[in-house]
Formats: C-alpha cells, structure tokens, sequence
C-alpha cells in the first residue's frame, strides 16, 4: 500500500535539490524493491513506524533490519541494495522521502560510504515531526509548495541529522568501550571475561563484542590477554615477585598457566624475559 504527495517546488535555480514525493507506505511479507525499477535514479529515505524490514548490500553480503525507530537512505533503484518485508513480519509501515540532488551527490555519496545506510532517528526529530506533518497536511490531495532555499534545506536537514545520528552513536560506542577497558584494567588481579564485563555494562556479550572489534580490531579476550601480559611484564622488570606470585597478581588460574601463556605469546619463558636486554622492545610489542 502507498500513498503520494508531490512536491512543487518554485523558482528552481541550477545545482539546487529536487524533492520529489513524500509517502507512506505499508509493504506486506514478501515485498521486494528488486521489482521495482523507476526510469530514474534518485536518492530514497525511508522511516519505520512500526514493524521491521530489511535491507541488503550485495556487494558486501550484509544484511541489516530496519525496526521502528531506524531509517534507511540509498541511491535508487540500486544493483547494490535491495530491501524487503521479510518473512515472519506481516507489514513495514513507513514514511519515505525521494529527491534529485545530483550537485550533491558527492556529498551524500561520502556520508553512505563512510557511516552506511542504516540510521536510527528519535520519532521526536525535527526531520521526522516536519515529515509527519506534511504528509498529514497534504494527503488528501494537493502537493507541498517550497521554492528552491527550502528544497535545499530539507535536503540539507536530512542529512544534517543522518551524519549527527552516527556522530551520538560512535560517542555511545566510544563510551562503552572505553568503560569496558577500564573495567579490565581494574580487574587485571582476577580472572574476569568477556561475559563478566558485558553483566558489569549492562549490555549483551555480542553487542560488546562487536562493538569492541570495530573499535580496535582485536577481540576482548586478545585485549585482555594482552593487558595482563603487559602488567606481567612490567612486575617481572621491577624484580621483586616470584613468578608465582606474579600469576596470582595477575589473575591467572596457576602459575603453569601463566607460564605457557607468556612463553605461547612473547616467545620466551619468564625467567628469560628478566634476563632479556630487548624487554622495552618486548613490551612495546604486546
């Protein structure tokens, strides 16, 4: 089910947006966009109300849902992304936004690429209010007159809010990350996990995780291994712990599995690495 309302848009200058058509549509189970192929490419925002839908990079072969509260925005029709009302869901209710922009393109283009196409945006923003609005004022007929200044600014809104959506959402990821690494930090003498770390966040041990790999590449148990093993080293070059008791500072279950450990990640046992002329370079490494 779709509904339209046209935009006019009044002394169009060269190189300004052109918005096209404000919707709502209502995809049942089993909706596909690969059947649909307008004559032109344009750029497509689409907000959930309510239900869920998806959309798919086939190039990169990822999936993302699209659940209420999220929004999409892609170059359409596309050979890359394709987006449906999966199965299991019985409708996908949301309100779209098309529009030229082909002076911007550049632009939008970078801000797909950089941060993706898959946006979470508050029912209460002022893009989706003035959307709402609109598409309530005028779907019983007649079309949304703006003349080009405005055209350009809602085009300049959206993606305004698109690009601060991402900004607050690294923010929260820096966030939880950072918290988490202090939390290891601080809990260097037990033998703390990831599933430990994601209950003392509040948070899922997948969303930690996959939001910890995105921010340094590594997993949680690689960071914490080495964390530990940075601490061993820095006791073992002050000289005054056994190796024993080195194992129970740093958490480890015993000192045969701090031994194999250190020798498995550092090449060398304990006891060599005190000798080592090379412990700086060593450390360094971890």
């Amino acid at each position: 089910m779709f509904n339209v309302v046209k935009f006019t848009v009044q002394n169009q200058f060269k190189g300004a947006p052109i918005p096209l058509y404000l919707g709502y549509s209502l995809d049942v189970s089993g909706y596909t966009s690969a059947k649909i192929r307008p004559p032109n490419s344009y750029y497509l925002f689409k907000y959930t109300l309510s239900g869920y839908g998806d959309i798919a990079d086939i190039e990169k072969n990822v999936n993302w849902r699209l659940p209420s509260g999220t929004a999409m925005f892609i170059k359409f029709p596309s050979t890359r992304f394709i987006f449906s009302t999966p199965k299991g869901c019985d409708e996908w209710e949301g309100i779209y936004f098309e529009f030229y922009a082909e002076q911007m393109e550049s632009i939008i283009n970078t801000l797909i690429d950089n941060v993706g196409v898959k946006f979470a945006l508050s029912p209460d923003s002022h893009l989706i209010r003035k959307m709402l609005a609109w598409y309530k004022q005028y779907s019983d007929g007649g079309t949304i007159n703006i003349d080009a200044f405005e055209a350009t600014q809602l085009v300049c809104q959206l993606i305004g809010e698109l690009r601060e959506s991402k900004d607050k959402k690294n923010v929260q990821h820096h966030s939880l990350v950072r918290n988490a690494c202090t939390f290891i930090d601080d809990h260097l003498d037990q033998p703390v996990n990831v599933s430990e770390i994601a209950n003392a966040l509040s948070v899922t041990r997948s969303h930690l995780s996959r939001i910890f790999m995105r921010q340094f590449n590594v997993t949680i148990h690689d960071y914490i291994v080495s964390a530990k093993l940075r601490r061993v080293c820095q006791l073992l070059v002050e000289g005054k712990l056994s190796n024993e008791e080195i194992a129970y500072r740093c958490g480890y279950a015993s000192s045969i599995q701090f031994y194999r450990q250190f020798k498995q990640r550092i090449g060398m046992s304990p006891g060599e690495f005190r000798k080592s002329p090379e412990q700086e370079e060593i450390f360094r490494s971890i």
